[in-house]
């Protein structure tokens, strides 16, 4: 009986140390926020970038000279202020924002010329850019977010860049043209964002 009762009492006190443990756990969780938690408290959010950029050299007859625009956002590194004129039905600013997601290309050489780039919100994740065959599938505390791209993985704390280049070649009607592609993406960390509706 002497075992029996003593078995009963280490049973609730394993027990309630463990409740004990759990919510001073809780408390520090709550007491200390991470990084992003805390910064998007006061209105700043991690951007992660996506950029292709395709340069044309001619092998065979004319230029393809396309043009493209515009450029919905812009950064300045200085400051890292990200504005933008952007579409509501993308990116809305609210408490449900885990981070900001800039997609754009851009044309030089033989291609043509300009620039064209969107803004979204990332409120779940993962979070998937079908067009770009790229998928956020992680952010840490620390801004460090890992994206999976042309299944290829890659971990990127704020600041960091990863970049691919590959050649292929485009034909059009007035002639053939070698293109280098160049793949840039960068987690720029926390910006300030000013945007301007579309509607």
């Amino acid at each position: 009986m002497h075992r029996s009762g003593f078995r009963v009492r280490w049973k609730i006190f394993v027990l309630v140390s463990l409740i004990a443990l759990l919510l001073i756990l809780l408390s520090l969780f709550f007491l200390f926020p991470s990084e992003v938690e805390r910064r998007a408290r006061s209105g700043e959010y991690i951007f992660l970038e996506f950029w292709v950029n395709e340069h044309g050299r001619v092998l065979e007859g004319e230029p393809f000279n396309l043009s493209i625009d515009f450029p919905r956002y812009w950064l300045n590194e200085d400051s890292h202020v990200l504005g933008g004129i952007v579409n509501p039905e993308f990116i809305q600013l609210n408490s449900s924002l885990k981070l900001i997601y800039g997609s754009g290309n851009s044309l030089s050489g033989d291609m043509g010329g300009g620039v064209a780039s969107d803004l979204f919100g990332v409120y779940s994740l993962p979070f998937k850019d079908e067009v770009a065959n790229l998928e956020i599938r992680d952010l840490s505390g620390d801004g460090t977010v890992t994206v999976r791209v042309n299944e290829t993985d890659i971990s990127l704390k704020p600041g960091g860049k990863w970049e691919s280049t590959f050649k292929t070649i485009f034909r059009h009607e007035g002639g053939v043209i070698e293109v280098e592609k160049r793949i840039t993406l960068k987690n720029h960390g926390f910006v300030k964002p000013e945007l301007t509706s579309l509607g």
